[in-house]
Parts: C-alpha cells; sequence; structure tokens
C-alpha cells in the first residue's frame, strides 16, 4: 500500500477542520498516511500532562498514524533554536518512518515554513497543496517575513511533482509551474451538514432563546477576514434581526472580542464542537460569508459555502471570486446597504426547490467527490 506522509498546519482531531483532516482522513481509506502534527516544544508538554496522555490516544481513522515532533522552545526569539528544532524534526519524522516501515511514499506539505523537510524523508514524490495566499497571510500566522515566505514557496514548487492550489486564483498566481497545478476547490462534508435540515436533530437551548430572525456565521473570527464593519452596519440597520457568531476569536490574528462590534443584537458563541454545527445552523435563517475584499480573500475558497449549503439555508456573501459560479443559488452584496438588503431579500425565500438546488450543488462539491478526484491523480502519478 502506498504510503503518504504528510506534514500536515493542524491537528487530526482540531475542533475546527480544515482540508488537510477532511483530505487526509478519507484519502486513509486507500492509502497509509503519516499524519505529522504540528511540533511542541518541551515547556508545553511539561506544563500539559492531558496533552501528553492524548498522544497515546488512537484517531479511530484505519490506516493513519499521527506523530506529534518534540521541539525547545523559544525559537521565533532566537534563530539558533529555531535551525535547531528544524534538525530535530527531521531526525524525529525519519525515526518515526523507519520504526513504522514506510515505504518511499508521497511527502505532502501544506505550507511553505516545512521547505525544510524536502528531500530529507526519503519521499519518492513531492506535493505541494497550497490553499491560501501565503504572502497576504497576517503576521501572526508565524509564517515569517514574504521574502522568507516567497523563497521557500517557490524552492518547494521547483521540487514539486504535483501542485494543488484551491482557486483559479492561486493558479495563476503560480501560473509559471501551471505544468504541474491542479485546481481543487474546498469542499464540504456535505453529509454532515444536510443534517441541519433534519426533524430529528435538536436546536441548543442556547441558541434556541435568541430572537428569530436568526442570522449566522460559523468559522474563525478574525478580522484579517471576516468584515465586522458590515455586520456592525447590518446589525444597527437591522435591530429586529439577531446576529449570532459561532466560531473562536483571534484564531489567525490578534482579534479580541471587546474589539468588536457590541451591539445589543450580536451574540457571540464563540468555539463549538465541529459534530454540533449542524444543530446550530439549523437554528440560522440566513448564513453569512462576511469577507473582507482582499488580496488574501481574493484566493480563498471558504469551506462554509459548500457547509451552509448542504444544510439548505439561504447565504449571503461579500463579493468573492470564490462565490461567483454560485450566483444562482448564493445572495451576494458588494456593499453595506446592499449586504442588508440581501439578508432581507434572503428571509423573504419561501422556496423549497432552492433548498433541493443547495443541496444538490453541496453533494457535487463534497469530501468523497474531491477525495475520489485526487485518488485518481495520486494512482496516475504513481503509474507515470
Amino acid at each position: 500500500m502506498l504510503t503518504i506522509t504528510t506534514i500536515a498546519t493542524k491537528r487530526i482531531n482540531d475542533p475546527l477542520p480544515t482540508n488537510v483532516q477532511h483530505l487526509m482522513g478519507r484519502l486513509a481509506a486507500f492509502f497509509r498516511i503519516n499524519y505529522i502534527e504540528p511540533p511542541v516544544d518541551i515547556i508545553y508538554l511539561l506544563r500539559n500532562l492531558k496533552f501528553i496522555i492524548s498522544l497515546f490516544r488512537k484517531t479511530g481513522i484505519n490506516h493513519l498514524r499521527r506523530f506529534i515532533p518534540v521541539i525547545f522552545p523559544f525559537e521565533n526569539r532566537f534563530p539558533l533554536i529555531k535551525r535547531i528544532n528544524e534538525k530535530m524534526i527531521s531526525v524525529q519524522i525519519r525515526i518515526f518512518l523507519k520504526f513504522n516501515n514506510s515505504n518511499r511514499g508521497i511527502l505532502w506539505i501544506f505550507s511553505p515554513k516545512h521547505s525544510f523537510l524536502v528531500g530529507k524523508l526519503n519521499e519518492k514524490k513531492l506535493y505541494f497543496h497550497i490553499t491560501d495566499d501565503y504572502l497576504a497571510f497576517p503576521e501572526k500566522a508565524g509564517l515569517g517575513p514574504s521574502d522568507s515566505i516567497k523563497s521557500k514557496e517557490e524552492y518547494i514548487m521547483k521540487k514539486a511533482d504535483r501542485i494543488f492550489v484551491t482557486s483559479a486564483y492561486l493558479a495563476g498566481l503560480k501560473s509559471e509551474f501551471a505544468e504541474k497545478i491542479e485546481i481543487v476547490p474546498n469542499v464540504a462534508d456535505s453529509h454532515h451538514f444536510e443534517k441541519a435540515q433534519s426533524d430529528t436533530i435538536k436546536v441548543p437551548n442556547e441558541i434556541k432563546v435568541i430572537k428569530k430572525p436568526i442570522i449566522g456565521f460559523v468559522g474563525a473570527v478574525d478580522r484579517f477576514k471576516v468584515d465586522f464593519e458590515i455586520i456592525g452596519h447590518c446589525a444597527q440597520q437591522n435591530p429586529d434581526f439577531s446576529f449570532v457568531i459561532i466560531g473562536p476569536i483571534g484564531h489567525g490574528d490578534c482579534t479580541v472580542a471587546e474589539k468588536l462590534p457590541q451591539k445589543k443584537n450580536i451574540h457571540y458563541f464563540g468555539e463549538r464542537p465541529y459534530d454540533k454545527l449542524p444543530n446550530y445552523i439549523k437554528a440560522f435563517d440566513v448564513c453569512l460569508i462576511p469577507y473582507c475584499l482582499t488580496t488574501y480573500t481574493h484566493a480563498c475558497s471558504p469551506l462554509k459555502l459548500h457547509e451552509y449549503l448542504a444544510a439548505g439555508k439561504p447565504v449571503v456573501s461579500t463579493n468573492l471570486p470564490a462565490v461567483d459560479a454560485f450566483r444562482h443559488i448564493v445572495y451576494i452584496g458588494d456593499t453595506p446597504n446592499n449586504f442588508c438588503q440581501r439578508i432581507r431579500e434572503a428571509l423573504e425565500e419561501d422556496n423549497i426547490e432552492l433548498i433541493k438546488e443547495r443541496q444538490r450543488v453541496a453533494n457535487e462539491n463534497s469530501w468523497g467527490r474531491r477525495t475520489m478526484s485526487i485518488k485518481r491523480i495520486i494512482i496516475k502519478d504513481q503509474a507515470a
């Protein structure tokens, strides 16, 4: 069985799963997956005994084995420690692979910061999965200065046998390597979010008591991504609407709750378990993708678009390139006033056929289908 060693940017059991968990968890049905999680430093381990215990828990996914490298702290302050840590990570992964009798397979990288591993793990092929415009990331993303990101990204792309990108915009940015590129937009676990239309799941009490109509957002609550001016404006213009924001605050930048719009009809719920998200979305009357229009979001392929569609809910989004192909089922607002108007239009909708159409589109853009298309690419590359 072919082995894929993926250098993940998220822990396999992270409560806010992204493409790396969705994809690798499903590819494990066909290939052996070595899932290398982000490293932890020694001080963190000593202070978090529960985390040490969690290291010995099985993932529950057949053919997927996880490994977490241990590093020294303070690498962001001292370049020497960073260089030592990179060598430690490389050595630890090699030992892990040898111990698990992993054959020469695919090294699958999701971030330019892991360029130091290229050629160090005896890989037969190298895949680079580009999910964002990394040069447009906020500083807190931890990728380093722009010049460093650019050089690392170019180094990986030159060495890569295959480059996956999540949007046509990203493919355009990397056009120099067009012959290696496959466009694979992010999709959804449609089966999971379809539950929002089921009569058998219950709406949580904390949202059941919120006044209707409920205009909802689910995702990372970061100012570099979410346009809170639009949310604040719509909440002020529509005091009878309730705006519910679900997700971790400051997940990718320095956003703090106190600096977000504070109005009586805006409710910040914080993070909720992934398996319960359909229960919350069931209570939504309209779902939002109120992203800022920036260089970063221009390259975005929001998972939440297809999650909302799978739930059958009306979706109102800012004018992102990623939603352009879905204008027939998504309400698009390009100014704060226009965005508010689109919310009101969505609330007036009463069409069972539109619910079915959204779910049909979501099923066409599911992780099951995406995984099978990527599987075919992998098998084709192995035969070449």
